[in-house]
């Protein structure tokens, strides 16, 4: 049975403890393996067909975008403090799930909070897992070009690491802060370790360059 077969009976099996509402939270810490996982949900999902990882149909977009924000809520983020932006996520994926048709799959890198991420609204959780000292090496590179790991591996460690904080600039994201979801007890979901992924990767996708 090919990997894909295979990862698409776990996927219908999962459904048996699945949770209420329609939006499959795509987790994992920053350079984890997030985007190949994302490649074998669109492939799944559009029925096995070819794969632009530029143009990901089903499995684009990320919590924290700030154009999801602004389109679901019908509120521009820019217009709010930080503390309502985090006030009002909670029921922009509420909102999300109840206007959608079907399944909605949605990446973050926000640490898990039972408040950010309702469980009214998931279905379940697929938490991607990679070696730390990996996630580093990459993280170190894609944060420079000449990377420096030290600062990194400080960055990694510490329970207050944050993503899109600048304040001189609106980024495409909304503040993310990092973390894991092996705590969580109110969603349903389901480990994939990043290299087991990559090791049994989709024959036929088309790549023209790299994503985060």
């Amino acid at each position: 049975m090919s990997s894909a077969a295979v990862d698409g009976a776990r996927l219908r099996a999962a459904k048996s403890d699945a949770g209420p509402g329609r939006i499959v939270w795509i987790a994992s810490y920053p350079k984890s393996g997030n985007t190949w996982m994302r490649v074998f949900i669109e492939h799944l999902v559009s029925g096995g067909g070819e794969v632009d990882l530029n143009r990901f149909a089903h499995a684009g977009e990320m919590a924290s975008s700030r154009r999801l924000f602004d389109r679901v809520s019908g509120i521009r983020a820019s217009d709010l403090t930080r503390g309502e932006v985090k006030s009002f996520r909670p029921e922009v994926y509420r909102a999300l799930s109840r206007r959608a048709a079907s399944r909605v799959f949605l990446k973050t890198h926000d640490a898990h909070d039972d408040a950010l991420f309702p469980a009214d609204a998931t279905h379940g959780a697929i938490h991607i897992v990679r070696n730390p000292l990996d996630v580093a090496v990459s993280y170190a590179h894609h944060v420079s070009a000449t990377p420096d790991f030290d600062p990194i591996i400080t960055r990694m460690c510490s329970p207050r690491n944050a993503m899109a904080t600048r304040p001189d600039r609106l980024g495409r994201h909304l503040i993310v802060h990092t973390g894991d979801w092996s705590g969580h007890a109110s969603i349903p979901f389901r480990w994939s370790r990043c290299a087991t992924r990559i090791s049994s990767a989709i024959p036929s996708h088309r790549s023209h360059g790299p994503r985060g």
